[in-house]
This record gives structure tokens, sequence and C-alpha cells, in this order.
């Protein structure tokens, strides 16, 4: 399986795992991008596009297996996506990505941007920030060209197929909802 990346600036950094064990590769800004935090989300540009593995349908023997999944076929249809998750490295200095996972889907060909935002400064700006009592302070933080932004990591999808029903089967949860499966005080 062959995962295919366009450069679209010339800047642009194809990707690589660090090392045997990632599950991730790293994703690298083509520019400097300046954040603060009124500004809200940016869009960091990484200056490349993927082709991700073609959906695929295969045959799958022995009914048990499908009737566990759900399928009343003996067909199972997969799909791939890109997700695109933050780094720790720049969590740590209060960056996000607001939609993360942030989702890329296999038949996607334009350009990966990875959306930011900056919500607080370092540990020194926040202990200023507590000293001098600031209610509210403006941060700016900077991503260079050529930071490892963002890693992306390559899930499959089983694609299921869409049916309507009139009723749903009973479950020992039934309609509870968030927080409803803990112990509680």
């Amino acid at each position: 399986m062959k995962l295919l990346f366009k450069k679209l600036h010339p800047k642009a950094i194809i990707p690589k795992y660090q090392s045997n064990g990632a599950a991730g590769f790293d994703l690298h800004a083509i520019e400097f991008t300046r954040l603060n935090s009124d500004r809200g989300v940016v869009l960091i540009k990484t200056g490349l596009a993927v082709e991700l593995p073609a959906p695929i349908s295969f045959k799958v023997r022995g009914s048990d297996f499908l009737e566990s999944l759900g399928c009343a076929a003996e067909t199972l249809s997969v799909s791939f996506e890109l997700q695109i998750r933050p780094r720790s490295s720049l969590a740590k200095k209060g960056f996000i990505i607001p939609n993360s996972p942030g989702t890329i889907d296999s038949d996607y060909r334009g350009e990966i941007l990875v959306p930011m935002r900056l919500l607080h400064g370092n540990r020194r700006d926040q202990q200023r920030d507590l000293e001098e009592n600031t209610r509210w302070m403006c941060y700016i933080g900077d991503i260079q060209e050529g930071e490892r932004i963002a890693q992306g990591i390559v899930n499959m999808i089983v694609i299921p197929e869409i049916v309507e029903i009139d009723e749903l089967s009973e479950t020992t949860r039934g309609e509870g909802g968030f927080g409803s499966t803990g112990n509680g005080p």
C-alpha cells in the first residue's frame, strides 16, 4: 500500500515516519505564520496534496464474522482516511488544532491545510499574568517555515450499508446520554 504526496509548493516537505514504531508522520508549515489568541483559527499551509489508497471491497468467508459486523452481504467494503492530529510539543506552547482529529477523505485532492489556534502563551507569560493579576492578555505565537505542525495518521474505515428501520434493538443503556455509563458520586 502506498500513500502518494504531490508538492504544490517548492518549500513543501514530503512527510516521513520518524521511527519504526511511529503511528504518524509529521506535516510541516511552508511559511512563517504569526498567531495571536485574539485572532481565532488560522489555516497553516503544508503545500502538499495527498492521494490515499482507493476504497476496496473483498469477500469474507464465514457468516459468523460478517454477522458480528452487522453485514448481511458476503462483501466487506473499506476506505481510507488521513487523520490530522496535534503534536504535543506545540500543545505545550498553547497551540491547538480545534477540529482534532481532522479527516481528509480518500477522494480529496486539494492542499492539506492545518487549522490552528493559539490559546495562551508560555509558562513565563502565564506566571507574569498571575503576578500582575491581568484579566486578559493577547498572546502571540509563531509558526516557523519548515516547522512540524501536525501529525498524519492513516486509518482504514469500514463502509457500512446505510439502512432505515422502524425500531432499534434494545440495550441496557437505552437512551442514557452523556455520562450515563459512569459511576456517579
